[in-house]
């Protein structure tokens, strides 16, 4: 035989055991489960445990102690329950929480109105309908609606009305913001200015191969005539020239100053000297040695004074000669302390320990370089 109805577990942390108890009550109906049926309670309460969850199971179980839960009679079940799961109820308490409610945004009058209702059920009021329509009114959210209800007579205005009056109201605004907010269908000419058109029928996506616009022909540019800054060659602009200008060694300023490319070749292990700059563009010769090759015209070198290593190129090393006509070239050297007095003096075949030279003083570490010596041409060295 088949059962009406579904009969769902009932679990104590999520379901109400008040809804639950009706529920079951009426599935006992549907099913012709009563008391003439079942009149020991056995079958109802072998249906009513069997649909407890395990939590709510075992807590029925601690209560029915120190007896057996299967052995109690179902009312007597019923009434363990009801006990647990029935909070008692403070009449005070239930009214405030009654005039406490508002209605919510969102909410319909009707559901304002049945939630109210519900909030009722333990407050004890003598005239249910009196405070149900009070509180209905008071607190409506503000607006028309309830403007209108504060204006009608106490009297003549029951709970019914009023939810009926405030939802015609509240249809009647609906259906004018909808009709006022539907857009006019109305036609509407795009004027055309023929001016815009562009003239002589030229292409916007060609550019001009003088000036690189894109509102005229090459041939009718006014900058036909002019002549580039780049290539000197008239018939276009500079941003327009496709010429690659190249640098020649001439103007190389490292070629240019050793009179043609360094075609020395050093090794690991090769003492040189090698241009140092300071922050201010200026430069000093300092004496390393070479302990890294990189590439054909890079080198690591690395300073004999502070073993510092920095990466050089081949155009910024000479070849370190040592000691040449009795005269050393000491470390960390300025530039600007080799320079020749007198160009005439001295030349480049004539040996720098000659007599005719002023003598170099000695270097000095406490110093670190040398102050107030005469200017020598520094290339006699190497």
């Amino acid at each position: 035989m088949s059962n009406f109805g579904i009969l769902s577990t009932f679990d104590h942390n999520v379901q109400d055991w008040k809804t639950y108890k009706s529920r079951i009550s009426q599935w006992f109906i549907a099913n012709d489960i009563d008391a003439k049926n079942d009149t020991s309670g056995i079958k109802r309460r072998a249906i009513l445990l069997s649909a407890l969850a395990d939590g709510t199971f075992k807590l029925a179980a601690d209560l029915a102690l120190p007896k057996e839960l299967q052995d109690l009679p179902y009312g007597q079940i019923i009434n363990l329950l009801d006990g647990h799961f029935t909070p008692k109820r403070c009449g005070f308490s239930e009214r405030y929480k009654f005039y406490a409610a508002t209605q919510q945004h969102g909410e319909s009058h009707p559901q304002w109105a049945a939630r109210l209702r519900g909030l009722t059920a333990h407050c004890g009021f003598k005239d249910v309908e009196e405070a149900l329509r009070d509180r209905f009114v008071m607190g409506m959210v503000a607006g028309p609606e309830r403007e209108k209800l504060f204006a009608q007579d106490m009297d003549g205005l029951s709970l019914a009305k009023a939810v009926e009056l405030a939802e015609s109201i509240h249809c009647a605004r609906a259906g004018a913001a909808s009709a006022s907010a539907a857009p006019l269908q109305e036609t509407v000419f795009k004027i055309v200015n023929s001016s815009s058109k562009p003239k002589n029928n030229v292409r916007s996506d060609v550019k001009c191969l003088v000036c690189g616009r894109s509102n005229h022909e090459s041939s009718q540019c006014r900058f036909a005539n002019y002549k580039c800054r780049k290539c000197n060659v008239k018939g276009h602009l500079r941003k327009m020239c496709t010429k690659v200008n190249f640098i020649s060694t001439e103007d190389c300023s490292q070629i240019k100053h050793y009179g043609g490319t360094n075609k020395y070749i050093y090794k690991v292990g090769d003492k040189v000297n090698y241009k140092k700059y300071s922050n201010n563009k200026k430069f000093e010769w300092c004496i390393g040695t070479v302990v890294r090759v990189i590439g054909s015209v890079l080198y690591l070198i690395r300073d004999d004074l502070t073993s510092v290593i920095m990466k050089k190129h081949k155009n910024q090393i000479l070849p370190y000669k040592g000691e040449e006509g009795g005269k050393t070239l000491q470390q960390h050297w300025d530039y600007d302390d080799f320079l020749v007095e007198d160009n005439s003096s001295l030349t480049q075949n004539q040996p720098l320990g000659s007599s005719e030279q002023t003598t170099i003083p000695s270097y000095t570490r406490e110093s670190g370089r040398l102050r107030n010596i005469p200017r020598v041409d520094y290339r006699a060295f190497f």
